[in-house]
Protein backbone atom coordinates (compact mmCIF):
# COMPACT_ATOMS: atom_id res chain seq x y z
CA UNK A 1 0.00 0.00 0.00
CA UNK A 2 1.03 3.56 -0.56
CA UNK A 3 0.30 6.21 2.03
CA UNK A 4 1.26 9.71 3.08
CA UNK A 5 2.33 10.89 6.51
CA UNK A 6 3.62 14.08 8.01
CA UNK A 7 7.27 13.94 9.09
CA UNK A 8 8.82 17.09 10.56
CA UNK A 9 6.04 19.18 9.05
CA UNK A 10 6.35 17.80 5.51
CA UNK A 11 4.17 15.28 3.66
CA UNK A 12 6.02 12.08 2.70
CA UNK A 13 4.91 9.29 0.38
CA UNK A 14 5.53 5.75 1.73
CA UNK A 15 5.00 2.22 0.38
CA UNK A 16 4.65 -1.02 2.38
CA UNK A 17 3.32 -4.53 1.77
CA UNK A 18 0.74 -6.03 4.13
CA UNK A 19 -0.20 -9.66 4.86
CA UNK A 20 -3.67 -10.75 5.96
CA UNK A 21 -3.57 -12.70 9.24
CA UNK A 22 -5.88 -15.45 10.48
CA UNK A 23 -7.80 -13.03 12.73
CA UNK A 24 -8.68 -10.79 9.76
CA UNK A 25 -6.25 -7.98 10.60
CA UNK A 26 -3.36 -7.06 8.33
CA UNK A 27 0.29 -6.91 9.36
CA UNK A 28 2.70 -4.55 7.63
CA UNK A 29 6.32 -3.70 8.33
CA UNK A 30 6.85 0.05 8.48
CA UNK A 31 9.63 1.02 10.88
CA UNK A 32 8.26 -1.74 13.16
CA UNK A 33 5.59 -4.39 12.58
CA UNK A 34 2.10 -2.83 12.53
CA UNK A 35 -1.36 -4.42 12.69
CA UNK A 36 -4.59 -2.67 11.68
CA UNK A 37 -8.25 -3.51 11.14
CA UNK A 38 -9.74 -3.49 7.65
CA UNK A 39 -13.31 -2.19 7.68
CA UNK A 40 -13.91 -2.26 3.92
CA UNK A 41 -11.96 -3.69 1.01
CA UNK A 42 -12.44 -3.92 -2.74
CA UNK A 43 -10.12 -4.20 -5.72
CA UNK A 44 -9.46 -0.44 -5.56
CA UNK A 45 -10.05 0.68 -1.97
CA UNK A 46 -8.99 -0.29 1.54
CA UNK A 47 -10.58 1.47 4.55
CA UNK A 48 -8.67 0.81 7.77
CA UNK A 49 -8.98 1.82 11.41
CA UNK A 50 -6.52 1.73 14.30
CA UNK A 51 -2.96 0.60 14.24
CA UNK A 52 -1.00 -1.33 16.86
CA UNK A 53 2.76 -1.62 16.51
CA UNK A 54 4.93 -4.47 17.79
CA UNK A 55 5.49 -2.60 21.05
CA UNK A 56 1.75 -2.44 21.72
CA UNK A 57 1.50 1.29 20.98
CA UNK A 58 -1.94 2.00 19.56
CA UNK A 59 -2.44 4.81 17.06
CA UNK A 60 -6.00 5.76 16.31
CA UNK A 61 -6.25 6.31 12.59
CA UNK A 62 -8.81 6.40 9.86
CA UNK A 63 -7.09 5.25 6.68
CA UNK A 64 -8.17 5.31 3.07
CA UNK A 65 -5.78 3.47 0.77
CA UNK A 66 -6.71 3.65 -2.90
CA UNK A 67 -5.52 2.89 -6.38
CA UNK A 68 -5.60 5.83 -8.81
CA UNK A 69 -9.35 5.48 -9.46
CA UNK A 70 -11.27 5.69 -6.21
CA UNK A 71 -14.74 4.20 -6.29
CA UNK A 72 -17.73 6.02 -4.80
CA UNK A 73 -18.67 3.17 -2.42
CA UNK A 74 -15.18 3.08 -0.89
CA UNK A 75 -15.10 6.84 -0.44
CA UNK A 76 -18.55 6.69 1.19
CA UNK A 77 -17.36 3.96 3.63
CA UNK A 78 -14.36 6.12 4.53
CA UNK A 79 -16.50 9.20 5.12
CA UNK A 80 -18.90 7.17 7.29
CA UNK A 81 -15.95 5.90 9.35
CA UNK A 82 -14.61 9.44 9.78
CA UNK A 83 -18.01 10.59 11.02
CA UNK A 84 -18.43 7.58 13.33
CA UNK A 85 -14.97 8.08 14.87
CA UNK A 86 -15.24 11.87 15.11
CA UNK A 87 -12.34 12.51 12.74
CA UNK A 88 -11.82 16.17 11.86
CA UNK A 89 -12.93 16.43 8.24
CA UNK A 90 -10.88 19.62 7.81
CA UNK A 91 -7.66 17.62 8.25
CA UNK A 92 -8.83 15.12 5.63
CA UNK A 93 -9.67 17.88 3.18
CA UNK A 94 -6.25 19.51 3.72
CA UNK A 95 -4.54 16.18 3.00
CA UNK A 96 -6.78 15.35 0.05
CA UNK A 97 -5.77 18.59 -1.66
CA UNK A 98 -2.04 17.68 -1.45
Amino acid sequence: MYFFLINQGKWENKHVMGIKQDDGTYAADYEVENVFDILYASDNVLVAHNNVDEHGKKTVLTGLFVKPNIEEEGLQKFQELMEEKGTDEKKYREFHQK
